[in-house]
């Protein structure tokens, strides 16, 4: 299902737009195109964290390869043809794998990153030519810069890279930067260049299309003669390289098969879920624990999406030890009881604390944690602390208006604050402002304080005014939120108006463990929303129908904010459907039939072997944002196994 030949290959107006991305555990990464060009800024061959999973930097672009016969110098195949009539297949799993072929030769190349090493390793095979050798020209386009910008003349004048060639190994030095390139066989003819243009444009399709002239530090190119079966590495570091490659690629195969030991044999969706699931589990160097990655080319550590992909990508995949040191993590930044809802993107920032809802979905997913290991200990020891200080903060009050009010409801936040996860901000102005008592938060909210009900039960603590307030929440939630015209809940109401556009929020109170409705509301809930939001990717942010309705998400930066929540499809939402129509329906196989589209995307679209963070909300439903998202992945995993029956539970 990951296989893709040469006529798909060959069309560049389709290849440029499917891309793979590997990564190594510590918020470095790898992407490009499947057809080997560069079709994003963020695309680069070695993307380097210097701060886990922080600070990244762009340190290669990219390798162009030419196979040349070495006695008439004639070029027998290249990478870099447009519309390339000798890349003749593309694998994604297990690792990714291009093949060129021409007269009778066939050049395989894959690429991995070391586990929680800032390196990228190639391998080079040539089969097919049994009496002779051939020549495999590799130019390499370096460029020092930070992972989100573009180079110009202008900035590519200001320093010149060092550069020293060995038999084996070529080392660059830049200030404050050094990358190290080690050959597992002699390299021929080593050439250096000076600013040469990588590419014409970038077709860039997070930005649009903008056309975009990126200028490289520096290029060199280095020959190396191959031989019929023989396998040539190459390893690209930030650091020295102590490991062979063909040490760090047995490591790298018996660490992929470790992730995936519990799936069954015919799991085979569930297996490269796995791996797609690890690739968003990094190491956090200011706490020296594990964190979650929001999204791929450009989200960092979010509380909100941490803890919303928790459960699929940690405990479904049997991740235990990663699970408790990422909660740790976050309860270590627990303030005013509030978790960060977003960490810094570079050393100099700080993090930002302006979530209502992070702190109730931590409630969420310590609730999952304990019913998959069973650690009561851990939590009582380490995570106990930090719920007692959350749910005290929202009965007393905390940041940003956020605060449980006389009918034990939640409110927060006004018209010109972004507290809920439709959260974005233009130029001062909240796009989509979601004030007051919003229907998701109050639903998280109860079941916060039932999840803290039970725990303090079974730990002997006794929280005199829990008990009376979920009395309140039982009694106001329903009589609050219903709109009785439209069979479903209000999405918010603010200033004592009930905001009655037909959003996915209200599929919360569902879905989520504890629900506050009767079966019959539930069911209309579900029908509202499917009839009204569901596209066969996910959830349209805002129904079609309304006049803010915005069907395509594209345009310049305020024309996509615009979108952003306003009919986009959204597809981490799926879960959360598919989990409310099991509750109402108990239906797996139907269950399972609404994530086809994205098990299909999964496989065909976008990134390959990845879930997108958005789609257009009109058809064909166009793949959008970072081109791989946690909790997308997260909650793909989850409902597979929570709610379709992909693992029983002695495999869960």
């Amino acid at each position: 299902m990951t296989f893709f030949s040469k006529s798909l290959l060959s069309n560049d107006h389709i290849s440029s737009f499917k891309e793979y991305l590997v990564t190594n555990g510590s918020g470095s990464y790898c992407a490009g195109a499947i057809n080997q060009q560069l079709s994003r800024g963020f695309h680069g061959l070695l993307v380097s964290s210097f701060q886990p999973p922080i600070n990244r930097y762009l340190l290669l672009h990219k390798i162009e390869e030419t196979l040349i016969d070495p006695v008439s110098e004639k070029t027998i195949c290249s990478s870099q043809q447009k519309n390339n009539p000798y890349l003749d297949s593309f694998y994604r799993f297990p690792l990714p794998t291009w093949t060129y072929s021409t007269e009778g030769l066939q050049l395989e190349k894959k690429l991995f990153m070391p586990h929680e090493q800032e390196k990228v390793v190639l391998c080079y095979q040539l089969s097919g030519i049994p009496e002779k050798e051939v020549i495999l020209r590799l130019e390499f386009i370096c460029n020092f810069r930070k992972f989100d910008e573009y180079s110009t003349r202008q900035t590519l004048k200001k320093n010149t890279p060092q550069i020293l060639s060995q038999s084996k190994q070529i080392t660059i030095q830049y200030p404050g930067i050094s990358l190290w390139v080690s050959f597992s066989h002699s390299f021929q003819n080593f050439l250096q260049f000076q600013e040469m243009k990588t590419s014409d444009y970038q077709l860039d399709h997070n930005y649009c299309g903008i056309k975009k002239n990126e200028y490289s530090l520096m290029t060199f190119s280095v020959d190396l003669s191959l031989s019929n079966d023989q396998q040539y590495f190459i390893t690209i570091s930030n650091q020295p390289n102590p490991i062979a490659a063909q040490e760090l690629l047995l490591l790298e195969r018996q660490r992929q098969k470790k992730l995936t030991y519990h799936c069954p044999k015919d799991k085979q969706i569930l297996k490269d879920l796995l791996l797609a699931a690890d690739q968003f589990i990094v190491n956090r160097k200011s706490i020296g624990g594990k964190t979650i990655l929001a999204g791929y080319p450009w989200f960092f550590d979010w509380g909100r999406d941490s803890m919303i992909a928790f459960t699929g990508l940690t405990l479904c995949t049997r991740r235990f030890d990663e699970a408790r040191s990422i909660l740790k993590t976050f309860a270590h930044y627990c303030n005013q009881g509030m978790l960060p809802n977003k960490f810094p993107d570079w050393p100099d920032e700080k993090i930002k604390y302006n979530t209502i809802d992070a702190s109730l979905w931590f409630f969420y997913a310590v609730d999952k944690f304990v019913t998959y290991t069973k650690d009561h200990d851990f939590i009582k020891k380490e995570i106990y602390p930090a719920l007692k200080k959350i749910l005290q903060a929202y009965y007393k009050g905390t940041r940003y208006g956020i605060s449980m009010d006389e009918d034990g409801l939640v409110t927060g936040g006004d018209e010109n604050t972004q507290l809920t996860w439709m959260d974005v901000k233009y130029q001062g102005v909240a796009i989509t402002p979601r004030y007051g008592k919003a229907v998701e938060i109050n639903a998280l909210w109860y079941n916060a304080l039932k999840i803290m009900e039970k725990l303090s039960s079974e730990f002997g603590d006794s929280i005199t005014w829990l008990k009376s307030v979920i009395l309140k929440v039982e009694e106001n939630y329903i009589p609050f939120f219903w709109n009785q015209k439209q069979n479903c809940l209000y999405d918010y109401v603010a200033e004592n108006k009930p905001n009655e556009q037909i959003r996915p929020n209200q599929i919360f109170s569902v879905s989520l463990p504890y629900s506050l409705l009767n079966r019959k509301q539930a069911m209309l809930v579900v029908n509202q929303v499917r009839e009204k939001l569901w596209t066969p990717l996910g959830l349209r942010s805002l129904a079609d129908e309304d006049a803010g309705y915005q069907g395509i998400y594209q345009g310049n930066l305020k024309q996509r904010d615009y979108c952003y929540h306003q009919g986009t499809v959204w597809s981490w939402l799926a879960g959360h459907f598919v989990t409310a129509y099991q509750k109402v329906y108990q239906n797996p196989w139907q269950a399972k039939k609404f994530l086809e589209g994205l098990i299909q995307h999964f496989y065909q679209d976008g990134c390959i072997g990845s879930i997108s963070e958005v789609f257009d909300g009109n058809p064909p439903h166009t793949a959008r944002g970072c081109f791989a998202q946690a909790w997308s992945v997260g909650e793909l995993i989850r409902t597979l196994v929570e709610d379709c029956g992909e693992l029983d539970e002695e495999q869960r």
